[in-house]
């Protein structure tokens, strides 16, 4: 299994961004010799937290790695280890579901033949259904891009490791206009990793293949999009707040919305609210070709009224 040996896992304390809390990943060795609990936490005040759910004993799932997704008022995530089936010497990771109030559903259980295992990435939403990627599994053993409706319904739509194809994506898939894009590991002409797209009915692209030496190799992460101040004049029946001003301050000058999210130390969730209101009255725009997209409107609203009443 490629991504066990491959990587020397940071992987701790998840934390549900309800109320703009971050979690904090130390290091612990390799998912075979971490502890078997993990848990979900919000922030109920400045200083202090809530646990809303632990994970526990399989079939439950372990080892959450990835950020969580809101969407319908719930929020789903993946785990990378536990659930129901095992894959060697550890179990093959688990979708699922929580509820605000803690209330938590394994959706579905990685590992079942040709299935994907070990999704070290969370997930992306496109048409209200659910896409990711595992770092193992499918038809070679080297990782897929499946889907998954918020009922569980699971589908593996591309395995990767055939021919010049990509191999072990461990990263998230960005939406741009209802295609799929992210990035593998290994694989691809030189090796070396690929950059590729993928369609929602699983139509799959190598784009780019990485050729190592004084070009990128290995590449971990996934793809990011890039926004800038447009200068124009707001509308009068738009009503800046202080986290819109900063942003258009920041944004004089093209920046990664991670950079951002960094500069204004705010949960990226609630960022994304914040340049959607922007970019919608045309003050901000997107200088690349790559979009993440928004999660649950509703949710983060709650989390900007809550930080607006602080």
């Amino acid at each position: 299994m490629k991504i066990l040996a491959q990587h020397a896992l940071s992987i701790g304390t998840a934390a549900a961004l309800l109320a703009g809390c971050g979690g904090a990943q130390p290091s612990i060795g390799t998912p075979g010799a971490m502890q078997q609990a993990s848990a979900l936490a919000a922030r109920s005040t400045g200083t202090s937290y809530k646990i809303l759910y632990s994970f526990g004993a399989p079939p439950d799932g372990n080892y959450p790695h990835s950020d969580l997704i809101g969407t319908g008022g719930t929020f789903y995530g993946t785990t990378f280890a536990g659930g129901a089936n095992y894959c060697g010497s550890v179990r093959c990771g688990t979708v699922f579901s929580i509820t605000t109030g803690g209330s938590e559903e394994v959706l579905h259980n990685f590992g079942s033949g040709t299935d994907g295992s070990l999704p070290f990435a969370g997930l992306t939403t496109v048409g209200g259904t659910l896409y990711g990627t595992t770092g193992n599994g499918g038809a070679y053993d080297a990782g897929t891009v499946f889907s998954i409706t918020t009922g569980g319904t699971e589908n593996v739509l591309h395995s990767f490791g055939g021919g010049t194809d990509g191999n072990g994506p461990v990263a998230s898939l960005i939406d741009v206009n209802g295609t799929l894009y992210g990035t593998t590991e290994y694989g691809g002409a030189n090796n070396a990793g690929t950059v590729f797209s993928i369609t929602t009915d699983g139509v799959e692209n190598v784009l780019y293949s990485f050729a190592g030496g004084t070009d990128g190799n290995i590449p971990e992460a996934g793809l990011i999009d890039v926004v800038v101040a447009t200068g124009e004049r707001q509308a009068e029946h738009f009503r800046l707040g202080p986290e819109h001003r900063r942003i258009l301050s920041v944004c004089r000058r093209p920046m990664p919305v991670v950079d951002l999210t960094s500069e204004i130390d705010l949960p990226i969730g609630v960022v994304r609210v914040l340049l959607g209101d922007l970019t919608g009255e045309g003050l901000l725009r997107v200088v690349s070709s790559q979009r993440q997209p928004v999660p649950d409107e509703s949710l983060l609203r709650m989390v900007l009224d809550g930080l607006e009443s602080l």
